[in-house]
């Protein structure tokens, strides 16, 4: 089941899901009636709520997985763990130490597994900021090369300068 239908839903999870042979989405939660329904219809989910404590105690699944706004995602995943159900939560998985540790105690005593999404983590655009990162960082070092040692001359050659005019050149 899957809570939320955000965009990011709409855009990233549903079709990832979806795309995997393993994954039967059967449950989908969201606030908006008309939202819910539309993409019920779109992703072909038979069970559609608009309260989250509702799917999470009668649909029946093994894998909850949570799209929601970060406040939510500590009370759901507990309700879904103290149900034996399998995490997946969009990030923040928490909204500060205390929650994550208990949601990962929660997770030992339930024996359930989490999982926390790094979507992008693999992207190609992603490793490309590093590549960008690592050359602007080239670039940088470069120009302070180049400015260092135009100083460097434009001070040699006012030394030339000044001693000339000393000399009376």
């Amino acid at each position: 089941g899957v809570l939320g239908t955000s965009w990011w839903a709409d855009q990233e999870h549903l079709p990832g899901l979806q795309a995997r042979p393993d994954v039967d989405v059967v449950a989908l939660c969201g606030r908006n009636p008309e939202r819910l329904e539309a993409m019920a219809l779109k992703y072909n989910v038979r069970q559609t709520f608009t309260d989250w404590r509702r799917l999470v105690a009668r649909a029946g699944l093994d894998v909850l997985v949570i799209l929601t706004p970060n406040v939510l995602h500590h009370p759901q995943a507990m309700a879904a763990m103290d149900l034996g159900m399998h995490v997946i939560c969009e990030k923040p998985l928490a909204l500060n130490a205390a929650q994550a540790r208990e949601l990962a105690a929660r997770a030992d005593a339930a024996n359930v597994k989490t999982l926390t999404f790094f979507t992008h983590r693999a992207v190609a655009a992603a490793s490309g900021n590093r590549i960008l990162a690592s050359l602007v960082e080239m670039v940088s070092a470069l120009y302070y090369e180049h400015r260092r040692d135009t100083a460097a001359r434009a001070t040699d050659r006012n030394l030339r300068d000044a001693a000339d005019l000393h000399r009376g050149i």
